[in-house]
């Protein structure tokens, strides 16, 4: 299996119980129901678990679920993440439970969670997704700064919510804002069109080219200057 697939997607209950949804690993799974029945907590979950910085999970199912995991596969490898769920009170949290390794299993019961790492540790799980060290374009403007690609820049193409799919106005999600700028900094990355070495060596072909700006601006005042006392 040449990529990563989700294989299932967890939650764990306050009273020690869990529930899964599993997926046909390589294959396209479409997940069916009634409205208000949960497929679009499903979706929430999994960005729950890859970093969001808020927890859109629907409140229904925060008030029943202590944790969320999802668990996926490449091969004989697995890689289980999981989060704490908040309380109605409170926005997001940092505690992970992060396994990773060929026997890697589900835990089947709420009190076999522990945190074990914290937002930084998702850096680990995207290095084992093989996301490298790329600083993203920033299109010509000179305020702003190139920002590190991350796992985040790549929830704009996994996820549309019905909000954002009848938007006219809306293209993807999370680029309503500043933010859209990060999303079309990612996006030659993700399509494979630069990779970690392309892009430091285009990095360094920027930074020269600033250098020369600034050099050649200096030399024009200079050269100003001598003019006018000569």
């Amino acid at each position: 299996m040449k990529r990563w697939n989700l294989e299932r997607i967890i939650l764990y209950s306050h009273d020690n119980r869990s529930h899964s949804v599993d997926l046909i690993p390589g294959s396209v799974n479409i997940i069916t129901g009634d409205s208000n029945t949960g497929k679009t907590a499903l979706a929430e979950i999994i960005d729950y678990c890859l970093g969001s910085s808020r927890c859109n999970i629907p409140d229904f199912v925060k008030l029943r679920c202590a944790w969320v995991a999802t668990l996926w596969m490449r091969d004989a490898t697995r890689i289980f993440l999981a989060r704490r769920v908040p309380d109605l009170y409170r926005q997001t949290t940092s505690d992970y439970c992060l396994y990773t390794g060929t026997e890697v299993a589900a835990p089947s019961r709420t009190e076999q969670l522990t945190s074990n790492t914290n937002n930084g540790g998702l850096r680990r799980f995207e290095e084992m997704l093989g996301m490298g060290e790329v600083r993203g374009e920033t299109l010509g403007a000179s305020t702003r700064t190139a920002k590190r690609i991350s796992l985040r820049n790549a929830m704009a193409f996994l996820f549309q919510t019905a909000d954002i799919i009848i938007n006219p106005s809306v293209l993807l999600r999370g680029t309503q804002d500043q933010q859209r700028y990060n999303t079309i900094d990612a996006f030659p990355y993700f399509l494979g069109v630069v990779d970690e070495d392309s892009a430091a060596r285009e990095g360094k072909l920027r930074r020269l080219r600033r250098e020369l700006r600034r050099l050649e601006r200096e030399q024009k005042e200079a050269e100003a200057l001598a003019d006018r006392y000569s």
